[in-house]
């Protein structure tokens, strides 16, 4: 059935309230929440900026610190009354309204039209080409545009006065006479659009400057490794800590990379990526919207979705192990209803990740079910999937409802192959029940349980689905959940640099074989020795018996021989 051009425009741009005739898409606070975290996650300066949502246009932001140094020498029994005061400060600011000026058209829905994909290709492209922007903003932004006039042949100007002409706007670099325009005396910063644009905030440049965490390399021709030690020792030492990364544009990493190749030019070799890719033991970035004469130090999210990935994988084994095995141990007596509850515990394992992730993200949200159910009886709800305290527990919540029933069908399986005899036997010397719990089945479910174990492990170090539905790609980091699956995705495709995400990816899959042959070399082989043993106890007993059997056949065969002699003589 063909749709209406109406029905496309609703599919594809899912708004709280679209008023065609006011000319706006008003979106709800959750979607208005995600689009301006998409934003921030869309570069990766914006990804590592702490942001805090305000709904005043103006106010102040607490602040409060220690105002001096605490630790001093101490004198037994003895009180200098010395006490270190809190200070408290507040930062004022100031919000500037704007606007996302765009339009898409009936043709253009029609001719890229993808199904239910087209939604999130138009955000991901809203929220990328804002995150540029806001990058252009944070780093080049000046509040000096505010002064740009339109330039007049009979006003005199300064070296720095800043003028508007044709469309573009000048910085002159000396003084100027009145008189004739003639551009010779300055230089172009670009588009009065631009001007309007950049004066609304200061720069984050000049702020930066001020800490020391930029090098000005405008006077430098070329590229030296000096300059990456000076950056380094210019900078607090409590900020070099091991997760630094170069921010640098463009034309500077070209410049770094020419210089790495004339100094081994000689040897005929290339640039190796482990040196061109870390000057001063410090990995590079690129900045496209970086002025090509600043480089700048900053910090890394690799680390977070690590710790995220390697905290679920020892959560999992915490929580669902012993959930496991004691539910096993319920579900392995003979009790009515037993086959229910093993179905009920199963069913989740079986369900797609997909259904699950849709199901608990719209049960979780803030309007959600589980909130409507715990305000009716008075206990109040929570952001459970947004709140960085909250998040990774829901998480954790999740996947041991996932998963749980997976490990549970093992270990009854486990159990079942455990013989009887041995039960009876520990019930005849005065073993109670979970006295042969601990000293029968734990130690015979041994290899069910590191079975169990690694194939959780391997399951947690590649989670993705879950996280990328329920939380998408940029929520996932601010909200504490995102995994290294999702931050590959996040940083390698999505960000179009497929080389960093298949960095990210050898990193996971080292982890996973690192995992395997630990887990083959000590656990497998050790769990398999018993069997490999039997089998060969086996072979031998077989080799006895077919010795014996010769022997007797010989035995019987002589005897038969001089019993025939007997007979003829």
């Amino acid at each position: 059935m063909p749709r209406s051009i109406e029905d496309i425009i609703r599919n594809a741009i899912n708004t709280g309230d679209f008023t065609p005739s006011a000319g706006a898409g008003i979106l709800s606070s959750e979607q208005a929440r995600k689009f301006i975290q998409q934003t921030f996650e869309a570069t990766t300066l914006g990804g590592l900026v702490r942001h805090e949502m305000r709904t005043a246009r103006s106010g102040e932001i607490d602040k409060i610190g220690i105002a001096s140094r605490l630790l001093r020498e101490k004198t037994e029994d003895t009180d200098d009354g010395y006490r270190a005061g809190v200070n408290t400060t507040s930062i004022k600011y100031a919000c500037t309204p704007a606007r996302l000026p765009w339009e898409i058209t009936e043709e253009t829905l029609r001719e890229n039209i993808e199904g239910q994909n087209l939604e999130n290709i138009i955000t991901n492209m809203m929220t990328t080409q804002t995150g540029i922007d806001a990058l252009d903003l944070y780093l080049n932004g000046d509040e000096k545009f505010a002064k740009v006039k339109a330039f007049s042949a009979s006003t005199a100007y300064q070296k720095g006065d800043l003028v508007s002409d044709g469309g573009k706007v000048y910085e002159f670099t000396a003084a100027h006479s009145a008189g004739a325009w003639t551009g010779t005396d300055a230089v172009a910063l670009g588009t009065t659009g631009d001007a309007d644009f950049l004066k609304i905030n200061d720069g984050w440049i000049k702020q930066l400057r001020e800490g020391a965490h930029v090098v000005d390399a405008t006077a430098n021709n070329s590229m030296t490794l000096d300059m990456f030690y000076n950056s380094l020792h210019a900078m607090p030492n409590k900020y070099n800590n091991g997760k630094l990364r170069w921010l640098m544009s463009p034309h500077r990493a070209q410049e770094w990379e020419l210089h790495l190749l004339n100094q081994i030019i000689d040897k005929g070799g290339a640039v190796p990526d482990s040196i061109y890719n870390s000057p001063a033991k410090v990995p590079v970035v690129e900045c496209p919207s970086l002025p090509d004469d600043k480089i700048i130090l900053t910090d890394p999210n690799f680390q977070q979705a690590l710790g995220h990935t390697l905290f679920v994988v020892v959560a999992s084994l915490v929580i669902q192990g012993p959930l496991a095995i004691l539910f096993a141990l319920l579900l392995n007596q003979r009790f009515k209803g037993r086959a229910l509850i093993r179905t009920l515990i199963f069913v989740p394992y079986v369900v797609s990740e997909v259904i699950v992730g849709t199901g608990w993200s719209l049960i979780l949200q803030t309007t959600g079910a589980l909130n409507a159910l715990l305000k009716k009886i008075g206990l109040g709800g929570a952001d459970w999937i947004s709140d960085p305290k909250i998040a990774i527990w829901t998480l954790m919540f999740i996947i041991s409802w996932k998963y749980i029933g997976f490990a549970v069908i093992l270990m009854i399986a486990g159990m079942q192959s455990i013989p009887e005899d041995l039960y009876e036997a520990a019930k005849v010397d005065g073993a109670g029940f979970w006295r042969q719990q601990w000293s029968i089945t734990l130690p015979l479910l041994g290899p069910t349980i590191r079975i169990w174990a690694f194939m959780s492990i391997i399951g947690s170090l590649q989670l993705f689905d879950l996280v990328y539905i329920i939380w998408g790609q940029y929520v996932s980091s601010t909200a504490g959940t995102s995994t290294m699956a999702t931050y590959m995705v996040r940083e390698g495709r999505l960000a179009n640099n497929y080389g960093y995400g298949s960095a990210v990816a050898v990193v996971i899959f080292i982890i996973s074989l690192v995992i395997a042959l630990t887990y083959q070399r000590f656990v497998l082989n050790r769990d398999l020795e018993g069997a490999l043993t039997d089998e060969r106890d086996a072979k031998r007993r077989a080799k006895r018996a077919a010795k014996e059997a010769a022997k007797l056949a010989k035995v019987n065969g002589n005897a038969a021989a001089v019993a025939n002699e007997v007979v003829s003589q």
